[in-house]
């Protein structure tokens, strides 16, 4: 297996549709998607021959192809009279005179691929017909991965795009590993990191808003957003550097104040996208939100009136649900996954435990608590053990008095409580990130405030409090700013910005080449997310702004 291989692999998803695409990549791209383009009639007569070569088109009169038209043909009209790009593709007049060489030279017109152009032929597998289909040919670099690329639109189903792949793989083609494409596309700088990371992510995206915020770091933002500060880092460690090398040199008298601020932007920079990321890390995996309570409260009642359907088994004896129930649902333009839960209570079956134990996991992976409580019974020591859940939980939280309708006399005080989670409990400290103007960020909505007032309502009547109330909340969350779309990302970020606090530090003590290893942290970091990090990148830096050695 090798990177010089030529790679193929469907393109849509597996199962019946009215589209296939079959996706080929690699050097020999072009010279093995022909072969399945010649019929085992390859003796053409005088007219099919005929060819015109105008107007930016081919046209042959062979029935084994048809016109060969440019996909945008004003453009073609403006290539035409200009001799501009054939769809912004900067060395189209070499593509057109490859085109005619290869139209002149070949034996069988119906091989033909003109590159960026839309080809409507007729497939054949050992010279047997097979389908017909859209093919388009991407030349070297003006493709998705940087190499030839041949696309095959084809009828879709089980069995044709099958049949065209073994094809091409037994004319020299091999399959392609998962994220084989994209790799490919990375390495030859057709994208970083960040943006691969993006393209998976968005495939998988469950909102509009992650959709909107996944598309940003496609066209690049992310990535400009992380080299300039990957830059001033890099700015920062070649200070250092020149500080400790050429201390004898005539350097900036406020060489350290520089430091100080730009580790201090830089810090603040890091700060803020990760604090973002995480208390909206929802808007890209999708939120998860666990129903939990002790037994008899109604949760799988709750769920099934959330799913309008009888997903999970009611029953008056307590117990009943064993093990958790997740299932996805649409609230507005969110789709979420809701995890119905064993009923949290002390117990000595053995099965029942381990339901529970499910339970407390479901709350540790859930980014909302739906806690429910039984409004028609005073609360008891099950009741007290779920606050205290609640207590120790980091989540967002809704407090919900089900059966309502017989009566309220659970006596609970629900008021707000302890949050272990330091950005909700302090909003100081999330506010230090943010600057007072941002209006994408809603401190007093991130500050969480635990429902003095619980939803009142009944399960057999109408959840819709509980539907406003989780669509309110996550329409707070929208966020269409710059976010880091992966767990790596994340901790690559934090573990840049804790290698600059240590920086900060160690500089007010003036340890400087402790000072550096940690810059070095931080841009190794960094680089984790968008691309290696080289060490003449600092010297480029130190010659660039100071007459070293003059």
């Amino acid at each position: 297996m090798s990177a010089l291989d030529t790679i193929v692999a469907p393109a849509t998803a597996h199962g019946v549709g009215s589209v296939a695409i079959v996706r080929l990549s690699g050097k020999n791209a072009l010279k093995i998607a022909q072969k399945l383009l010649i019929s085992q009639i390859r003796n053409l007569n005088q007219s099919e021959q005929n060819q015109s070569f105008s107007d930016g088109q081919i046209s042959l009169n062979s029935t084994n192809s048809c016109d060969i038209k440019k996909i945008d043909t004003n453009i073609n009209e403006n290539y035409s009279q200009n001799s501009s790009n054939l769809i912004s593709n900067p060395d189209a007049q070499d593509d057109t005179n490859l085109a005619q060489i290869s139209y002149q030279n070949s034996s069988n017109h119906s091989q033909i691929l003109r590159p960026r152009y839309a080809h409507f032929k007729q497939i054949f597998i050992d010279g047997k017909f097979i389908d017909e289909a859209i093919v388009i040919y991407f030349k070297a670099p003006h493709s998705f991965t940087g190499e030839d690329i041949v696309e095959f639109q084809l009828h879709g189903g089980f069995i044709i795009a099958n049949l065209v792949m073994d094809a091409l793989v037994s004319h020299g083609a091999r399959l392609a590993m998962p994220g084989e494409f994209s790799k490919r596309a990375f390495l030859n700088d057709k994208m970083d990191l960040a943006k691969a990371n993006a393209i998976s992510n968005l495939i998988l995206s469950r909102c509009a808003d992650s959709a909107k915020i996944l598309a940003r770091t496609i066209s690049g933002e992310l990535g400009a957003f992380l080299d300039s500060l990957r830059t001033e880092l890099v700015r920062t460690l070649a200070f250092c550097e020149t500080s400790i090398d050429y201390a004898e040199e005539d350097l900036p008298s406020d060489i350290l104040e520089q430091i100080s601020k730009m580790l201090k932007e830089n810090s603040e920079k890091l700060a803020k996208i990760v604090e973002i990321s995480r208390s909206r890390r929802g808007l890209i995996d999708g939120f998860k939100i666990a129903i939990i309570g002790k037994p008899n409260v109604g949760k799988s009642s709750i769920l099934n009136a959330l799913l309008n359907e009888n997903r999970a088994i009611i029953s008056d004896i307590a117990g009943t649900t064993r093990d958790t129930i997740e299932e996805n649902l649409r609230l507005g333009t969110h789709l979420v996954r809701i995890i119905d839960t064993a009923g949290i209570r002390e117990s000595k079956d053995k099965i029942e435990k381990i339901g529970i134990e499910n339970s407390f996991r479901a709350v540790e992976k859930a980014d909302i608590v739906l806690a429910i409580f039984d409004a028609s019974k005073s609360s008891d020591s099950d009741d007290e053990k779920i606050m205290q859940i609640c207590k120790n939980c980091d989540k967002k939280l809704f407090f919900v008095l089900n059966k309502c309708d017989l009566g309220i006399k659970n006596d609970l005080k629900f008021g707000k409580i302890e949050c272990k989670n330091r950005a909700l409990a302090n909003p100081n400290l999330f506010a230090n990130h943010h600057k007072k103007d941002d209006a994408n960020l809603n401190l007093e909505e991130n500050v969480q405030n635990l429902c003095a007032k619980p939803i009142e309502i009944s399960a057999k009547s109408s959840v819709s409090p509980i539907i406003d109330s989780l669509e309110n909340y996550l329409n707070s969350q929208n966020y269409d700013g710059l976010m880091l779309s992966a767990e790596h990302e994340i901790r690559s970020c934090e573990i840049a910005q804790n290698a600059l606090e240590r920086a900060i530090n160690l500089l007010s003590e003036s340890e400087l080449e402790l000072f550096a290893y940690e810059l070095n942290e931080a841009i190794e970091g960094i680089s984790k997310i968008t691309r290696k990090f080289e060490r003449d990148e600092i010297l480029d830096e130190m010659f660039s702004h100071f007459c070293l050695g003059k």
